[in-house]
């Protein structure tokens, strides 16, 4: 049995062949120890006390992948599916809630591919009629905010961490921000979402 504290470069939880399944569909695939240190915490008080105290009971993430669009997602997560791989996405990994950190191994036995959405970041089409905008889970704040602001758009969400923190995040968290009383909650300005799961992909609004 494979632990995060154990598990190195050479040795993938899920198998050299199941990294090499990985890497058909997602171009970028790391096992490297820092970046899966790195997502498999958030930026809470406790998880920057555990990882300075070299916590030794933290697991992170088994591997990292990056997708770069909504089919590969969906490959992935069928890929995961067969393999009974555990998935947890990763946005902008600014958190306080523990959402990215991997359950124990006697909670969750099985290996865990951390999905880092940040490569889907496009802005897919903008509705100048009806002032809505198109744009993939992985754009972060900074990036939104910029795009539309070329446009003379605001985004009328900005929580404390929307430098870093995604759009996917946001709704996946039901985030508020800073202009709440004016524009509300994140759940007010979205009006539609695509999900992908092991049945393929769920669309509402």
């Amino acid at each position: 049995t494979h632990t995060a504290a154990t598990c190195t470069a050479g040795d993938p939880a899920i198998g050299i062949e199941g990294l090499k399944a990985l890497k058909t569909i997602c171009q970028e695939a790391s096992i490297s120890l820092a970046d899966r240190k790195r997502h498999g915490t958030g930026h809470s008080l406790s998880d920057v006390l555990r990882i300075r105290l070299n916590d030794q009971s933290m697991r992170f993430p088994d591997v990292v992948v990056y997708p770069q669009g909504e089919e590969e997602v969906v490959s992935l997560i069928a890929l995961a599916h067969q393999r009974r791989w555990c998935l947890i996405p990763f946005g902008g990994g600014t958190c306080v809630s523990r959402a990215v950190c991997c359950p124990s191994l006697k909670d969750e036995p099985r290996p865990i591919v951390s999905v880092d959405m940040r490569k889907m970041n496009k802005v897919v089409n903008i509705d100048h009629e009806n002032r809505l905008v198109h744009v993939e889970a992985g754009v972060t704040g900074a990036e939104l905010t910029k795009a539309l602001l070329q446009l003379g758009y605001t985004v009328g969400h900005e929580p404390d961490s929307m430098e870093f923190s995604t759009l996917g995040g946001w709704v996946a968290t039901k985030a508020s921000g800073m202009k709440r009383n004016k524009y509300g909650n994140i759940e007010s300005i979205v009006v539609g979402v695509r999900v992908a799961g092991k049945d393929g992909v769920m669309e509402q609004g």
